[in-house]
């Protein structure tokens, strides 16, 4: 158990980069500056990876609708955990502060994919039936958390809801 605890608190002070743990010198950008830019770097090249799924009009396949979403789900989250970190743990209140900002937008935009019929018809036209086993279960589970949230009624029964 002890060796888990040092473990958490490594992870931790690796993941806090040293510009953002630097006190602020003349000259330079504070900490909070830094990762709000370094925020706004993760939500843009979400919304970029979004907007070039749900607009794609060519064949929908694994290569052009299912990696391009699993990287999304990547940048995604490397943002959102270290937004979420950082406003619990960062020493610097103004960091902290930037930091909860920084996660109220992405749990804006994790709603908005989450809602999103173009990118669940995008993922719906993608056949896996010749693919193996694990890409399946994604598209299977993928489909199914969008249907959970009634991405694929109607937009009158899906206002209603």
């Amino acid at each position: 158990m002890k060796n888990h605890h040092c473990l958490r608190f490594y992870v931790l002070f690796a993941c806090l980069s040293p510009a953002l743990m630097a006190d602020e010198a003349e000259g330079t950008q504070s900490p909070a500056r830094i990762f709000q830019q370094e925020c706004h770097k993760h939500l843009a090249k979400s919304r970029a990876l979004f907007h070039s799924i749900t607009t794609y009009q060519g064949a929908k396949n694994v290569e052009t609708i299912l990696l391009p979403l699993n990287e999304l789900e990547i940048v995604i989250e490397q943002g959102a955990n270290k937004a979420q970190l950082f406003y619990n743990v960062h020493p610097n209140p103004e960091v902290r502060d930037v930091a909860e900002k920084c996660e109220q937008d992405f749990s804006k935009l994790i709603t908005q994919i989450s809602l999103s019929r173009p990118l669940y018809d995008a993922i719906n036209a993608v056949d896996v039936s010749g693919d193996d086993k694990t890409t399946r279960r994604y598209l299977q589970h993928s489909l199914r958390d969008f249907k959970r949230a009634g991405v694929d009624k109607t937009k009158a029964a899906r206002n209603k809801i």
